[in-house]
C-alpha cells in the first residue's frame, strides 16, 4: 500500500520533479536529502515570483503623444498599436512558434513586431523583451505604448542590436520581405542566438511572376520577395536547422477583411473627435493608399500568388539550462527499492549529477513533426514577363471614400 501511495504521488508535477532528484542522488551513489531538496524548491518558487514582478500591467488609459499621420493611418486600419494586420489568434500562433522559453537562460528578441503584439508576448512568457524596430516612425510609438519591452531602432540591413549568443528566442515580422541583404540578416540573427535557440520568421513569399508594385505601394520600403523554397534555402544555408513551416495566409486574409469591415466606423470616430488640419488630411490620404494597396494584396493572397508563412528554424545545439518537466516511469522494483527504502534521517544533499545523464534516463525520445506534412509551395517558374502592372489609380481612392 505504501508503494501505491508513492507511485500515485509521482503523478503530480511536484512528485515527478522529486523523483528526478532522487534518481540523481541514486546515480551518484548518494543519499537523497528530501528536506534540503524542498528548501531548494521553495527558493526557486520565490525566485519565480520575484521575476514575474518585472511584467508591468497594461494601462488602457495611458497618455501618449500624437502619432505621425502615417502611424495614425495604420492604427485606424488595423487597431491601436498595430502596424500590420493581426489579431489575438495570430499572436497566439506566433507565441507557440517561438517555442518554450520559460526556464531558459537568455533574452527574447523581437524585430519589426508591433506594440500590441509585443505586450501580448511579454505577458505570455512572463518577462520583458528586446524590441528592435527598423521603421523610424514606429520606434517612438512602440516605446510609448508597450509596457514590457526595451525599444531601439536599427537599420534592417545592418541589424546589430543583439549581442552574440544573447538570445534564446527571436521573432521577426516582414523583415526578410524588406531587407536587401537577406543572407546578412540571417547571419546576424544566427550569431545572436544561443545554441539551440529558435527563430520564428513571419514573412511573405511569392510566385516568380508576381509583381508587387501596386500591392505593396503603401509599404515602408520596396519589397524584395522570394519564392518560399528559396527563402527556406537561405535560412538553411546560413546554418539553421529547419523545424517546420506554418501557413497563416488565411489568418491574414480574415484579419484584413475584418479590418475593412471596421474601417467605416473607425473613420467616423476620427471625424467625431474633431481631428482636422494638415495632419488629418495627410492621415486620410495615407488610409486611402493603404486600403487600395491592401485590396490588391488581398486579391494576390486569395489567388495564391502571394503567401504568408511562419518559418520556424533553430540554431544547432542544445540549451543545457532547460528545465525539464517530463515524468519518467519506474523501470523496475529494484530501482524503486533503492529510491524509497532508506529513511530520510540518513540522507545527505546530492548536487553533482550531470543534467545530460538524467535527461537520458528521464525522457523518452520525442518524435518530431512529420516532415511529410511540410506545406512546401510547388509552383511553376514562368520565364516570361509577369502580369501587366496597374498604376495606383486615384479613382479607386475616390470610390473608396465616396
Amino acid at each position: 500500500m505504501e508503494l501505491v501511495e508513492q507511485l500515485n504521488s509521482i503523478a503530480e508535477p511536484e512528485g515527478r520533479a522529486e523523483l528526478k532528484a532522487r534518481i540523481g542522488a541514486w546515480w551518484n551513489g548518494k543519499d537523497f536529502d528530501r528536506e534540503a531538496y524542498l528548501q531548494k524548491v521553495e527558493k526557486q518558487q520565490d525566485s519565480k515570483e520575484v521575476t514575474s514582478l518585472k511584467i508591468k500591467p497594461l494601462e488602457d488609459g495611458k497618455k501618449v503623444s500624437k502619432p505621425t499621420p502615417r502611424v495614425a493611418a495604420l492604427e485606424t486600419m488595423w487597431g491601436r498599436g498595430r502596424y500590420v494586420p493581426g489579431d489575438g489568434e495570430l499572436d497566439a500562433i506566433l507565441i507557440e512558434a517561438m517555442g518554450r522559453v520559460k526556464g531558459r537562460i537568455g533574452k527574447i528578441g523581437l524585430l519589426g513586431v508591433d506594440a500590441i503584439s509585443t505586450d501580448v508576448i511579454a505577458e505570455s512568457v512572463g518577462e520583458a523583451l528586446e524590441l528592435v524596430e527598423w521603421r523610424e516612425p514606429c520606434v517612438k510609438r512602440s516605446s510609448e505604448l508597450t509596457e514590457n519591452a526595451r525599444v531601439s531602432s536599427t537599420d534592417l540591413d545592418r541589424m546589430n542590436r543583439f549581442e552574440d549568443g544573447s538570445l534564446k528566442s527571436m521573432l521577426s515580422v516582414d523583415a526578410l520581405t524588406y531587407v536587401d541583404h537577406k543572407a546578412g540578416l540571417c547571419s546576424r540573427v544566427y550569431r545572436a542566438l544561443r545554441d539551440g535557440g529558435r527563430w520564428a520568421v513571419l514573412d511573405y513569399s511569392a510566385n516568380p511572376d508576381f509583381n508587387p508594385q501596386t500591392a505593396f505601394a503603401s509599404a515602408w520600403a520596396e519589397p524584395q520577395l522570394m519564392h518560399g523554397e528559396v527563402l527556406q534555402q537561405t535560412l538553411e544555408t546560413t546554418g539553421f536547422k529547419f523545424v517546420r513551416r506554418v501557413d497563416v495566409t488565411r489568418m491574414v486574409i480574415d484579419s484584413v477583411k475584418a479590418a475593412f469591415a471596421r474601417l467605416g466606423p473607425a473613420l467616423e470616430d476620427v471625424v467625431a473627435e474633431g481631428i482636422g488640419g494638415r495632419d488629418a488630411a495627410l492621415m486620410l490620404q495615407e488610409v486611402s493608399w493603404e486600403a487600395v494597396a491592401w485590396r490588391k494584396r488581398l486579391k494576390a493572397l486569395e489567388a495564391g500568388k502571394l503567401r504568408v508563412d511562419i518559418w520556424i528554424v533553430e540554431k544547432p545545439g542544445a540549451l543545457s539550462d532547460e528545465q525539464l518537466d517530463e515524468a519518467p516511469s519506474v523501470a523496475n522494483s529494484s530501482l524503486e527499492a533503492e529510491l524509497f527504502s532508506k529513511s530520510e534521517a540518513e540522507i545527505a544533499p546530492a548536487e553533482e549529477v550531470e543534467s545530460e545523464t538524467i535527461d537520458g534516463l528521464m525522457n523518452e525520445p520525442q518524435i518530431s513533426a512529420d516532415e511529410g506534412e511540410d506545406e512546401s509551395w510547388e509552383v511553376e517558374v514562368n520565364e516570361d514577363a509577369g502580369e501587366p502592372e496597374e498604376e495606383l489609380d486615384q479613382s479607386a481612392v475616390d470610390d473608396l471614400f465616396g
